[in-house]
Protein backbone atom coordinates (compact mmCIF):
# COMPACT_ATOMS: atom_id res chain seq x y z
CA UNK A 1 0.00 0.00 0.00
CA UNK A 2 2.64 2.03 0.91
CA UNK A 3 4.28 1.59 -2.89
CA UNK A 4 1.51 2.60 -4.31
CA UNK A 5 0.77 5.99 -2.26
CA UNK A 6 4.33 6.70 -3.28
CA UNK A 7 4.04 6.15 -6.65
CA UNK A 8 0.57 8.30 -6.78
CA UNK A 9 2.77 11.32 -5.14
CA UNK A 10 5.49 10.98 -7.25
CA UNK A 11 3.28 11.09 -10.48
CA UNK A 12 1.07 13.97 -9.09
CA UNK A 13 3.97 16.18 -8.96
CA UNK A 14 4.13 15.64 -12.40
CA UNK A 15 0.88 16.58 -13.30
CA UNK A 16 0.40 19.35 -11.11
CA UNK A 17 1.41 22.00 -13.60
CA UNK A 18 -1.55 20.33 -15.94
CA UNK A 19 -4.15 20.18 -12.99
CA UNK A 20 -4.38 15.94 -13.71
CA UNK A 21 -5.68 14.25 -10.96
CA UNK A 22 -3.78 10.80 -10.92
CA UNK A 23 -4.78 7.36 -8.79
CA UNK A 24 -3.42 4.25 -8.37
CA UNK A 25 -4.26 2.04 -11.19
CA UNK A 26 -5.35 -0.34 -8.58
CA UNK A 27 -8.45 1.53 -8.34
CA UNK A 28 -9.97 0.37 -4.88
CA UNK A 29 -6.75 0.78 -3.05
CA UNK A 30 -6.87 -2.79 -2.21
CA UNK A 31 -3.11 -4.51 -2.29
CA UNK A 32 -2.06 -5.26 -6.05
CA UNK A 33 -1.37 -8.49 -6.39
CA UNK A 34 2.36 -9.26 -6.51
CA UNK A 35 3.76 -10.92 -9.37
CA UNK A 36 6.12 -13.95 -9.58
CA UNK A 37 9.53 -12.79 -9.34
CA UNK A 38 11.69 -14.24 -12.70
CA UNK A 39 14.98 -15.94 -13.54
CA UNK A 40 17.70 -13.35 -14.39
CA UNK A 41 19.91 -16.51 -15.34
CA UNK A 42 18.02 -16.39 -19.33
CA UNK A 43 19.00 -16.11 -22.48
CA UNK A 44 17.92 -12.81 -22.88
CA UNK A 45 19.81 -11.49 -20.00
CA UNK A 46 23.05 -12.63 -21.75
CA UNK A 47 22.32 -11.39 -24.40
CA UNK A 48 21.83 -7.94 -23.21
CA UNK A 49 25.73 -7.99 -22.06
CA UNK A 50 26.83 -9.66 -25.77
CA UNK A 51 25.14 -6.80 -27.33
CA UNK A 52 27.56 -4.34 -25.60
CA UNK A 53 30.26 -5.69 -26.88
CA UNK A 54 29.16 -5.87 -30.31
CA UNK A 55 28.31 -2.06 -29.96
CA UNK A 56 31.46 -1.09 -28.83
CA UNK A 57 33.35 -3.55 -31.66
CA UNK A 58 31.05 -1.79 -34.15
CA UNK A 59 31.82 1.52 -32.44
CA UNK A 60 35.62 0.96 -33.47
CA UNK A 61 35.15 -0.03 -36.98
CA UNK A 62 33.49 3.29 -37.67
CA UNK A 63 35.64 5.17 -34.77
CA UNK A 64 37.39 8.64 -36.34
CA UNK A 65 40.96 8.99 -35.66
CA UNK A 66 41.98 9.37 -32.28
CA UNK A 67 38.77 8.13 -30.60
CA UNK A 68 38.50 5.92 -27.86
CA UNK A 69 35.27 3.39 -26.83
CA UNK A 70 34.85 2.50 -23.62
CA UNK A 71 32.56 -0.23 -22.25
CA UNK A 72 30.40 0.92 -18.66
CA UNK A 73 32.42 3.73 -18.58
CA UNK A 74 30.32 6.81 -18.60
CA UNK A 75 27.01 4.52 -20.64
CA UNK A 76 26.20 0.95 -21.32
CA UNK A 77 28.89 1.78 -24.23
CA UNK A 78 30.68 5.57 -24.84
CA UNK A 79 33.07 7.12 -26.98
CA UNK A 80 35.58 10.00 -26.09
CA UNK A 81 36.61 12.36 -28.69
CA UNK A 82 39.28 14.28 -29.70
CA UNK A 83 37.44 17.39 -29.44
CA UNK A 84 36.26 16.90 -26.35
CA UNK A 85 32.86 15.50 -27.49
CA UNK A 86 31.52 12.31 -26.01
CA UNK A 87 28.49 9.82 -27.39
CA UNK A 88 26.87 8.22 -24.39
CA UNK A 89 24.91 5.06 -25.69
CA UNK A 90 22.43 2.81 -24.28
CA UNK A 91 22.06 -0.70 -26.05
CA UNK A 92 18.78 -2.77 -25.44
CA UNK A 93 17.76 -6.36 -26.96
CA UNK A 94 14.60 -6.42 -27.33
CA UNK A 95 13.70 -9.91 -28.12
CA UNK A 96 10.09 -9.56 -27.61
CA UNK A 97 9.03 -5.87 -27.05
CA UNK A 98 9.10 -2.45 -28.06
CA UNK A 99 11.13 -0.35 -25.84
CA UNK A 100 10.84 2.79 -27.97
CA UNK A 101 6.61 2.88 -27.34
CA UNK A 102 5.48 6.03 -25.54
CA UNK A 103 5.08 4.33 -21.70
CA UNK A 104 8.13 2.23 -22.13
CA UNK A 105 9.66 2.03 -19.13
CA UNK A 106 13.14 1.38 -21.29
CA UNK A 107 13.06 4.46 -22.82
CA UNK A 108 12.34 6.66 -20.02
CA UNK A 109 14.68 5.16 -17.80
CA UNK A 110 17.48 5.66 -20.38
CA UNK A 111 16.32 9.60 -20.49
CA UNK A 112 16.34 9.48 -16.63
CA UNK A 113 19.70 8.09 -16.86
CA UNK A 114 20.84 10.19 -18.79
CA UNK A 115 19.08 13.54 -17.16
CA UNK A 116 20.69 12.46 -13.48
CA UNK A 117 24.29 11.77 -15.55
CA UNK A 118 23.74 15.44 -16.74
CA UNK A 119 22.40 16.70 -13.51
CA UNK A 120 25.45 15.69 -11.82
CA UNK A 121 27.71 17.00 -14.01
CA UNK A 122 29.20 13.20 -14.79
CA UNK A 123 28.06 14.70 -18.75
CA UNK A 124 27.94 17.63 -20.76
CA UNK A 125 24.79 18.20 -22.35
CA UNK A 126 26.48 20.53 -24.99
CA UNK A 127 29.49 18.00 -25.91
CA UNK A 128 27.49 15.21 -25.67
CA UNK A 129 25.35 13.11 -28.07
CA UNK A 130 22.86 10.79 -26.86
CA UNK A 131 21.91 7.43 -28.45
CA UNK A 132 19.55 4.48 -27.87
CA UNK A 133 20.54 1.68 -29.74
CA UNK A 134 17.86 -1.10 -29.92
CA UNK A 135 18.76 -4.82 -31.45
CA UNK A 136 15.22 -5.33 -33.16
CA UNK A 137 12.79 -2.67 -34.89
CA UNK A 138 11.52 -0.72 -32.56
CA UNK A 139 9.85 3.42 -32.02
CA UNK A 140 7.03 5.33 -31.06
CA UNK A 141 5.69 8.80 -31.39
CA UNK A 142 7.28 10.34 -28.52
CA UNK A 143 10.72 8.92 -29.21
CA UNK A 144 10.32 9.74 -33.06
CA UNK A 145 9.26 13.73 -31.99
CA UNK A 146 12.70 13.74 -29.72
CA UNK A 147 14.49 12.55 -32.32
CA UNK A 148 12.98 14.54 -35.43
CA UNK A 149 13.82 17.46 -33.12
CA UNK A 150 16.94 19.76 -33.64
CA UNK A 151 16.34 22.87 -32.04
CA UNK A 152 15.47 24.40 -28.41
CA UNK A 153 12.20 25.30 -29.90
CA UNK A 154 11.37 22.13 -31.60
CA UNK A 155 12.52 19.75 -28.69
CA UNK A 156 10.67 21.90 -26.43
CA UNK A 157 7.38 21.57 -27.91
CA UNK A 158 7.88 18.16 -27.99
CA UNK A 159 9.00 17.81 -24.38
CA UNK A 160 5.28 19.48 -23.55
CA UNK A 161 3.42 17.50 -25.69
CA UNK A 162 5.36 14.43 -24.26
CA UNK A 163 4.02 15.15 -21.09
CA UNK A 164 0.74 16.04 -22.35
CA UNK A 165 0.19 13.11 -23.21
CA UNK A 166 1.61 10.81 -20.70
CA UNK A 167 -1.00 12.56 -18.03
CA UNK A 168 -3.88 13.09 -20.39
CA UNK A 169 -7.25 12.67 -18.26
CA UNK A 170 -8.99 9.77 -19.40
CA UNK A 171 -12.19 10.10 -21.32
CA UNK A 172 -14.57 8.23 -19.05
CA UNK A 173 -13.04 8.61 -15.59
CA UNK A 174 -10.76 11.84 -15.91
CA UNK A 175 -7.72 9.98 -14.64
CA UNK A 176 -4.35 9.39 -15.90
CA UNK A 177 -3.09 6.06 -15.21
CA UNK A 178 0.99 5.80 -14.16
CA UNK A 179 2.86 2.55 -13.38
CA UNK A 180 5.16 1.68 -10.51
CA UNK A 181 7.99 1.02 -12.37
CA UNK A 182 7.29 4.15 -14.94
CA UNK A 183 6.69 6.63 -12.52
CA UNK A 184 10.07 7.56 -10.87
CA UNK A 185 11.58 7.46 -14.34
CA UNK A 186 9.36 10.24 -15.79
CA UNK A 187 9.71 12.02 -12.62
CA UNK A 188 13.87 12.07 -13.12
CA UNK A 189 13.73 13.26 -16.58
CA UNK A 190 10.52 16.14 -16.30
CA UNK A 191 12.23 17.20 -12.96
CA UNK A 192 15.10 18.43 -14.14
CA UNK A 193 15.59 21.84 -14.92
CA UNK A 194 14.06 23.12 -18.64
CA UNK A 195 17.32 23.59 -20.55
CA UNK A 196 19.07 20.65 -19.31
CA UNK A 197 16.25 18.00 -20.42
CA UNK A 198 16.21 20.57 -24.38
CA UNK A 199 19.85 19.72 -24.69
CA UNK A 200 19.12 16.22 -24.41
CA UNK A 201 16.48 15.90 -26.51
CA UNK A 202 18.48 17.95 -29.06
CA UNK A 203 20.95 15.79 -29.13
CA UNK A 204 18.92 12.65 -29.03
CA UNK A 205 18.95 9.72 -31.52
CA UNK A 206 17.85 6.57 -31.79
CA UNK A 207 18.89 3.83 -33.66
CA UNK A 208 16.85 -0.15 -34.45
CA UNK A 209 18.83 -2.55 -35.54
CA UNK A 210 17.01 -5.11 -37.82
CA UNK A 211 17.15 -8.14 -35.49
CA UNK A 212 21.14 -9.61 -36.59
CA UNK A 213 23.41 -7.87 -34.75
CA UNK A 214 25.95 -10.34 -36.59
CA UNK A 215 24.93 -9.27 -40.44
CA UNK A 216 25.36 -5.60 -39.02
CA UNK A 217 28.80 -6.57 -37.82
CA UNK A 218 29.71 -7.99 -41.08
CA UNK A 219 28.69 -4.91 -42.99
CA UNK A 220 30.79 -2.99 -41.13
CA UNK A 221 33.76 -4.83 -41.70
CA UNK A 222 33.08 -4.95 -45.10
CA UNK A 223 33.27 -1.34 -45.08
CA UNK A 224 37.07 -1.78 -44.01
CA UNK A 225 37.55 -3.03 -47.35
CA UNK A 226 37.57 -7.50 -46.09
CA UNK A 227 36.63 -9.96 -48.63
CA UNK A 228 33.40 -11.56 -48.70
CA UNK A 229 35.50 -15.07 -48.58
CA UNK A 230 37.19 -14.01 -45.41
CA UNK A 231 34.89 -11.69 -43.33
CA UNK A 232 33.80 -14.16 -41.14
CA UNK A 233 37.05 -15.33 -39.87
CA UNK A 234 38.19 -11.62 -39.70
CA UNK A 235 34.98 -10.66 -37.62
CA UNK A 236 35.59 -13.80 -35.07
CA UNK A 237 38.91 -12.04 -34.66
CA UNK A 238 37.97 -8.85 -34.04
CA UNK A 239 35.11 -9.67 -31.77
CA UNK A 240 37.59 -12.08 -29.60
CA UNK A 241 40.45 -9.33 -29.37
CA UNK A 242 37.81 -6.82 -28.47
CA UNK A 243 36.53 -9.49 -25.65
CA UNK A 244 39.92 -9.82 -24.54
CA UNK A 245 40.94 -6.59 -24.25
CA UNK A 246 37.80 -5.86 -22.04
CA UNK A 247 38.25 -8.59 -19.93
CA UNK A 248 42.16 -7.69 -19.97
CA UNK A 249 41.42 -4.21 -18.44
CA UNK A 250 38.47 -5.26 -16.24
CA UNK A 251 41.22 -7.96 -14.86
CA UNK A 252 43.33 -5.01 -14.42
CA UNK A 253 40.99 -2.48 -12.61
CA UNK A 254 41.06 -0.58 -15.14
CA UNK A 255 37.93 0.89 -17.36
CA UNK A 256 37.59 -0.61 -20.65
CA UNK A 257 38.70 1.93 -22.59
CA UNK A 258 39.53 0.87 -26.48
CA UNK A 259 41.64 3.52 -28.36
CA UNK A 260 41.11 3.66 -32.12
CA UNK A 261 44.92 3.36 -33.35
CA UNK A 262 45.12 0.49 -30.94
CA UNK A 263 42.19 -1.64 -32.39
CA UNK A 264 42.99 -0.30 -36.23
CA UNK A 265 46.39 -1.45 -35.50
CA UNK A 266 45.60 -4.77 -34.76
CA UNK A 267 42.98 -5.87 -37.21
CA UNK A 268 45.12 -4.18 -40.19
CA UNK A 269 47.54 -6.16 -38.99
CA UNK A 270 45.33 -9.51 -38.89
CA UNK A 271 43.61 -8.46 -41.99
CA UNK A 272 46.48 -8.52 -44.08
CA UNK A 273 47.95 -11.57 -42.72
CA UNK A 274 44.43 -13.20 -43.12
CA UNK A 275 42.98 -11.35 -46.12
CA UNK A 276 45.03 -9.96 -48.92
CA UNK A 277 46.75 -11.31 -52.48
CA UNK A 278 49.25 -8.79 -52.93
CA UNK A 279 53.22 -9.17 -52.32
CA UNK A 280 54.54 -6.67 -49.16
CA UNK A 281 55.64 -3.72 -51.49
CA UNK A 282 58.63 -2.53 -50.88
CA UNK A 283 59.42 1.15 -49.59
CA UNK A 284 63.32 1.34 -49.94
CA UNK A 285 63.40 1.74 -53.56
CA UNK A 286 66.74 2.35 -55.05
CA UNK A 287 68.17 3.01 -52.14
CA UNK A 288 71.68 1.69 -52.61
CA UNK A 289 75.63 2.30 -51.62
CA UNK A 290 77.70 3.01 -54.50
CA UNK A 291 80.79 1.18 -53.24
CA UNK A 292 81.84 -0.24 -49.91
CA UNK A 293 83.71 2.05 -47.33
CA UNK A 294 86.72 0.91 -45.02
CA UNK A 295 84.03 1.18 -42.14
CA UNK A 296 81.96 -1.64 -43.38
CA UNK A 297 84.69 -4.47 -42.99
CA UNK A 298 83.93 -3.69 -38.98
CA UNK A 299 80.21 -5.00 -39.87
CA UNK A 300 79.90 -8.51 -38.15
CA UNK A 301 78.14 -10.12 -41.44
CA UNK A 302 80.97 -8.53 -43.52
CA UNK A 303 83.22 -10.05 -41.77
CA UNK A 304 80.99 -13.30 -41.95
CA UNK A 305 81.22 -12.84 -45.97
CA UNK A 306 85.11 -12.44 -45.67
CA UNK A 307 85.81 -15.24 -43.97
CA UNK A 308 84.26 -17.03 -46.91
CA UNK A 309 86.52 -15.08 -49.81
CA UNK A 310 83.60 -13.17 -50.81
CA UNK A 311 84.60 -10.81 -53.47
CA UNK A 312 84.20 -7.17 -52.87
CA UNK A 313 81.07 -7.52 -55.48
CA UNK A 314 79.46 -9.92 -53.58
CA UNK A 315 79.76 -7.84 -50.22
CA UNK A 316 78.69 -4.89 -51.94
CA UNK A 317 75.55 -6.53 -53.18
CA UNK A 318 75.44 -7.68 -49.11
CA UNK A 319 75.25 -4.26 -47.95
CA UNK A 320 72.63 -2.70 -50.05
CA UNK A 321 69.95 -5.81 -49.27
CA UNK A 322 71.06 -5.79 -46.19
CA UNK A 323 70.13 -1.58 -45.86
CA UNK A 324 66.95 -2.27 -47.86
CA UNK A 325 65.64 -4.99 -45.94
CA UNK A 326 66.13 -2.63 -42.81
CA UNK A 327 64.12 -0.10 -44.37
CA UNK A 328 61.24 -2.06 -45.44
CA UNK A 329 61.50 -3.94 -41.88
CA UNK A 330 60.98 -0.63 -39.87
CA UNK A 331 58.50 0.73 -42.71
CA UNK A 332 56.36 -2.36 -42.33
CA UNK A 333 56.07 -2.45 -38.36
CA UNK A 334 55.52 0.96 -38.64
CA UNK A 335 52.54 0.87 -40.41
CA UNK A 336 51.02 -2.33 -38.81
CA UNK A 337 51.54 -4.55 -41.47
CA UNK A 338 53.97 -6.84 -39.52
CA UNK A 339 54.53 -7.09 -35.86
CA UNK A 340 57.07 -8.39 -33.66
CA UNK A 341 56.14 -11.60 -33.49
CA UNK A 342 55.96 -11.63 -37.52
CA UNK A 343 59.56 -11.30 -37.57
CA UNK A 344 60.53 -13.54 -34.67
CA UNK A 345 58.44 -16.43 -36.80
CA UNK A 346 60.22 -15.18 -40.27
CA UNK A 347 63.64 -15.36 -38.17
CA UNK A 348 63.28 -18.59 -37.01
CA UNK A 349 62.26 -20.35 -40.53
CA UNK A 350 65.53 -18.69 -41.83
CA UNK A 351 67.38 -20.04 -39.47
CA UNK A 352 65.65 -23.56 -40.19
CA UNK A 353 66.18 -23.14 -43.51
CA UNK A 354 70.20 -22.38 -42.80
CA UNK A 355 70.76 -25.52 -40.44
CA UNK A 356 68.96 -28.02 -42.89
CA UNK A 357 71.12 -26.54 -45.78
CA UNK A 358 74.61 -26.40 -43.57
CA UNK A 359 73.83 -29.96 -42.99
CA UNK A 360 73.35 -31.01 -46.49
CA UNK A 361 76.78 -28.97 -47.77
CA UNK A 362 78.73 -30.78 -44.92
CA UNK A 363 76.77 -34.40 -46.14
CA UNK A 364 77.26 -33.99 -49.93
CA UNK A 365 81.03 -31.87 -49.87
CA UNK A 366 82.83 -33.34 -46.44
CA UNK A 367 86.39 -32.76 -48.46
CA UNK A 368 85.34 -29.63 -49.57
CA UNK A 369 87.93 -26.70 -48.05
CA UNK A 370 85.83 -25.48 -45.34
CA UNK A 371 85.74 -21.61 -47.26
CA UNK A 372 84.39 -23.76 -50.58
CA UNK A 373 81.28 -25.31 -48.11
CA UNK A 374 80.76 -21.71 -47.13
CA UNK A 375 80.18 -20.67 -50.28
CA UNK A 376 77.80 -23.09 -51.24
CA UNK A 377 75.91 -22.68 -48.22
CA UNK A 378 75.67 -19.02 -48.99
CA UNK A 379 75.12 -18.87 -51.97
CA UNK A 380 72.12 -21.81 -51.37
CA UNK A 381 70.38 -19.44 -48.82
CA UNK A 382 70.80 -16.53 -51.27
CA UNK A 383 68.56 -18.62 -53.81
CA UNK A 384 66.18 -19.54 -51.11
CA UNK A 385 62.94 -17.54 -50.65
CA UNK A 386 60.43 -17.35 -47.73
CA UNK A 387 56.88 -15.87 -47.62
CA UNK A 388 56.49 -13.14 -43.94
CA UNK A 389 53.55 -13.96 -42.16
CA UNK A 390 52.12 -15.10 -45.20
CA UNK A 391 53.30 -12.45 -47.28
CA UNK A 392 55.34 -13.05 -50.95
CA UNK A 393 58.17 -10.72 -50.41
CA UNK A 394 60.80 -9.28 -52.80
CA UNK A 395 64.06 -11.07 -53.27
CA UNK A 396 66.32 -8.16 -51.39
CA UNK A 397 64.22 -8.67 -48.13
CA UNK A 398 65.17 -12.42 -48.01
CA UNK A 399 68.95 -12.01 -48.63
CA UNK A 400 68.79 -8.79 -46.71
CA UNK A 401 67.33 -11.19 -43.48
CA UNK A 402 69.81 -13.61 -44.15
CA UNK A 403 72.44 -11.65 -43.35
CA UNK A 404 70.99 -9.79 -40.40
CA UNK A 405 71.04 -13.27 -38.64
CA UNK A 406 74.19 -13.30 -39.69
CA UNK A 407 75.22 -9.54 -38.11
CA UNK A 408 74.09 -10.97 -34.72
CA UNK A 409 75.59 -14.33 -35.22
CA UNK A 410 72.65 -16.46 -35.58
CA UNK A 411 73.81 -18.38 -38.67
CA UNK A 412 77.04 -18.32 -40.39
CA UNK A 413 78.64 -19.58 -43.42
CA UNK A 414 81.78 -21.17 -42.49
CA UNK A 415 81.42 -24.31 -40.79
CA UNK A 416 83.16 -23.23 -37.72
CA UNK A 417 82.58 -19.23 -38.08
CA UNK A 418 81.93 -18.30 -34.40
CA UNK A 419 85.83 -19.78 -33.43
CA UNK A 420 87.05 -17.51 -36.36
CA UNK A 421 85.12 -14.27 -35.28
CA UNK A 422 86.14 -14.92 -31.54
CA UNK A 423 89.77 -15.38 -33.08
CA UNK A 424 89.70 -12.21 -35.21
CA UNK A 425 88.02 -9.98 -32.19
CA UNK A 426 91.12 -11.08 -29.86
CA UNK A 427 93.38 -10.72 -32.54
CA UNK A 428 91.35 -7.13 -33.28
CA UNK A 429 91.71 -6.50 -29.63
CA UNK A 430 95.27 -7.48 -29.36
CA UNK A 431 95.91 -4.75 -32.30
CA UNK A 432 94.63 -2.33 -30.12
CA UNK A 433 96.64 -2.68 -27.38
CA UNK A 434 99.82 -2.50 -29.46
CA UNK A 435 98.34 0.55 -31.09
CA UNK A 436 98.55 2.21 -27.05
Amino acid sequence: MLATIRRVKEAAKLAYNLGVKIVSSSGDGKKAKRKKKGSTNVPGTYLGFSLQASRCLIRLLGAQAGDVVCLEVFDDVGVERLDGSRVSEQSKSNQTYNPLTDRAVDLWKTLANWATAVKEGELDVENTHFELVTSRPAGGPIARSFRDAKTPDDALTAIAAAHAKLFKPAVKTGEASISESLSPQLSKFFGIDRNLAIGIVVRFSYQAGAGDTYAELKAAMRRELVSEENCDDVLIWATGWVKSEIDRLLQQGKPARIREDSFRSKLLNYVRTHDRHEMLHSVAGSVEVPMLQPEDDMLTYVKQLRLIEADDEDVLYAVNDFLRASIDRTHWSAEGLIDERSIEKYSKELSRSWKNKKEQVRLAHPDRPQTHQGKLLYHGCQEHSISLDGYPTQPHFTRGSWHALADDESIGWHPNHKDELNQQSKQGGGDQELKK
